[in-house]
């Protein structure tokens, strides 16, 4: 999820998503089949063998009782995720006072176990998909039943997955929305920024799905002009003088960034 909303907010490279992703649940993966085999005898010496409905949730996450409504076990995922989140952004942000050298993975420890503390216990808190994938996986490795991906309606595609990242825009938007100034974050883009973007954006469409790389390169040498004015498809982008407007919005975006965060201090 932090992934994500790194990539989203403050351009963390996509392409890296997917690594970082599957070496988030790897190690979850190992860490359940560690659990699993420290408490192996207890577990079996309670049930006789491996039921989903009484140890299997204590490794993955799921709504705790019957009476929790799919709505409150969603809502309760992306609140958490956007607290996370959130906060995570602020620890991050230069315009703040950050905690000292060594000391942010105490902190973000802190903050995920009180998160837990506060709204765990409805799902058992997830907040990032690895969490409960990798440790569902190696409940199934083990002999869980497979039934686990279905029960509660497949509630790790809608809690762990889509309630988490939907927690983790919403408390990327409201954090750059409300107090972070920096022009990495689209919250923060001018219009001449946008601009480029989708320059950009046109650029890639033309170069890898249509196969057209004259095309892709004419766009490319327009955003190294600073001539914003059409893309190649002939779409009217600004009136305007663009190398005048490429130059205010750089020094926009300067300005920004050097701006003191006045609710921070």
């Amino acid at each position: 999820m932090l992934v994500m909303v790194l990539a989203v907010f403050r351009g963390f490279p996509a392409k890296r998503i997917p690594t970082y992703i599957f070496v988030q649940v790897l190690g979850a993966f190992v860490g359940a089949l560690l659990a699993f085999a420290v408490h192996k005898d207890a577990i079996y010496y309670r049930d006789g063998a491996l039921l989903s409905e009484t140890t299997g949730v204590n490794f993955y996450t799921q709504p705790q009782a019957e009476y929790i409504s799919v709505s409150t076990a969603f809502s309760v995922e992306m609140l958490g995720s956007a607290v996370i989140a959130c906060t995570i952004l602020a620890l991050g942000d230069s315009g703040n006072s950050p905690p000292g050298a060594g000391m942010h993975a105490f902190i973000i420890g802190l903050l995920i176990t009180t998160t837990c503390m506060a709204l765990g216990w409805t799902t058992r808190g997830c907040f990032n998909p690895a969490r409960d994938l990798g440790p569902r996986l190696a409940a199934i490795a083990v002999g869980y039943p497979l039934h686990s991906f279905t029960d509660w309606s497949n509630f790790w595609i809608w809690g762990a997955w889509v309630a988490p990242m939907t927690g983790g825009l919403i408390g990327g938007i409201a954090y750059d929305a409300c107090i972070f100034k920096g022009g990495e974050s689209p919250v923060n883009y001018s219009g001449t920024l946008w601009k480029k973007k989708a320059m950009h954006t046109e650029a890639g469409f033309f170069a890898n799905v249509l196969q057209d790389k004259n095309k892709a390169e004419d766009i490319d040498r327009q955003l190294e002009e600073g001539d914003l004015r059409t893309t190649e498809s002939g779409h009217a982008l600004d009136a305007g003088s663009p190398s005048t407007l490429y130059e205010q919005d750089e020094q926009q975006q300067q300005q920004q960034q050097q701006a003191p965060n006045s609710l921070a201090q």
